[in-house]
């Protein structure tokens, strides 16, 4: 009989492959998004997951899960922490201004 007969040991091998493609990458793309959102600070331009652009102006609570943005237009509004999608990256406009 071969290991690999074992339903046993294949529900193990095929249970640690979903982990490495699956799980673990995902687990290192919630640490980055977490220590992204620790790191925001004023001034930082940010993408909400209701898809408006927005600056951050400031810090409205004590534990710095609300914040204070400008949408543009001194139009400025409240939004949770958590509605942060993505930290847009002033870098990222000069690297596709320098692949073309």
């Amino acid at each position: 009989m071969s290991i690999l007969s074992s339903p046993i040991i294949l529900m193990l091998v095929m249970f640690s492959i979903m982990y490495l493609i699956v799980i673990r990458p995902q687990k290192k793309q919630q640490k980055e998004f977490e220590l992204m959102l620790d790191n925001l600070k004023k001034g930082d331009k940010v993408l909400t997951r209701g898809g408006i652009y927005v600056t951050i102006i400031d810090f409205v609570d004590k534990n710095k899960n609300k914040l204070l943005v400008d949408a543009g237009n001194n139009t400025k509004f409240q939004i949770s922490k958590s509605h942060v999608s993505n930290l847009i990256d002033k870098n990222s406009k000069k690297d596709k201004k320098t692949k073309k």
